[in-house]
């Protein structure tokens, strides 16, 4: 039978880029909030091969009712989290929820349903290798995923940043993917986390406006990635030719972070990249 691979925020940019992809050699149910879009999104695709639910990833019934439709279109493949918000689109709470919260609560949710061959691809950011975070680590591994918020709220100034509390919900979802990454390995699965770099979407482009251009210039090709591009590596990571990648992050932001750790352009820039917390 056909694997079904579920994608959230499939109604976004990125999400969109993956549907379409994924929907070579998959049954893919694309899922989102925004109900309208993802009509359009699902209506401009080939009939019988994409299937739309409409769905809340902070409500566990939501949640639960996007698993029970996916057990209806056959096998699970994969599970790719595409959804999240960027720093101007909410207040740092929701940013930290949608981008934490919700996201790991979606990957948990699937547990139950993986098996031999399917790989769950949560998108990250390189936000999350900014500055210190690596520092806050093992604290991901001592406290749920819903008291996150208030257990980072003492310790950082998460509350009134809204690049922090975007940047560590992304760092979140890459440690908390590595640690569930055996358990998902002896259930025959894998468990793998991207994070892109400037990207051409609309989220991308609102970044560049607020002050990120820096990432573009600290690039090789200086350009923005392509959203086609980073479906082009959750295709491959899904695929049986990944087979031995998981528990693992990837960047693929055209060599920025790299260069801003390593050789910046200028100090300037540099110093922008370093993240107070």
């Amino acid at each position: 039978m056909t694997p079904v691979a579920v994608v959230t925020g499939a109604a976004g940019g990125l999400g969109r880029a993956c549907v379409e992809r994924l929907g070579r050699d998959h049954i893919v149910l694309a899922a989102d909030v925004a109900s309208g879009s993802l009509h359009d999104l699902v209506t401009s695709l080939p009939a019988g091969r994409v299937h739309r639910q409409v769905c809340d990833l902070l409500d566990e019934h939501s949640v639960a009712a996007l698993v029970k439709r996916s057990q209806t279109l056959g096998p699970l493949g994969a599970v790719v989290n595409a959804a999240g918000l960027a720093p101007g689109d909410a207040p740092p709470r929701a940013l930290f929820e949608v981008n934490y919260v919700a996201a790991m609560s979606v990957l948990d949710a699937f547990v139950p349903h993986i098996g031999e061959g399917c790989t769950g691809v949560a998108v990250a950011s390189i936000g999350a290798h900014r500055g210190p975070l690596a520092m806050f680590d093992s604290d991901w591994m001592l406290i749920p995923v819903e008291d996150a918020w208030h257990h980072f709220s003492e310790r950082t100034q998460i509350e009134a940043n809204e690049g922090l509390a975007y940047a560590l919900a992304k760092r979140g979802v890459i440690v908390g993917c590595q640690a569930r990454s055996r358990s998902w390995g002896l259930a025959g699965a894998r468990l793998v986390t991207v994070s892109p770099g400037n990207l051409d979407t609309r989220m991308g482009r609102a970044a560049r406006a607020a002050g990120a251009e820096y990432l573009i210039s600290a690039t090789g090709s200086g350009r923005a990635g392509q959203p086609d591009e980073i479906a082009a590596l959750v295709a491959f990571l899904v695929s049986p030719e990944a087979s031995y990648i998981t528990g693992t992050d990837i960047r693929i932001d055209g060599g920025a972070v790299a260069s801003l750790e390593f050789d910046p352009p200028t100090a300037e820039e540099a110093q922008r990249w370093q993240l107070r917390i």
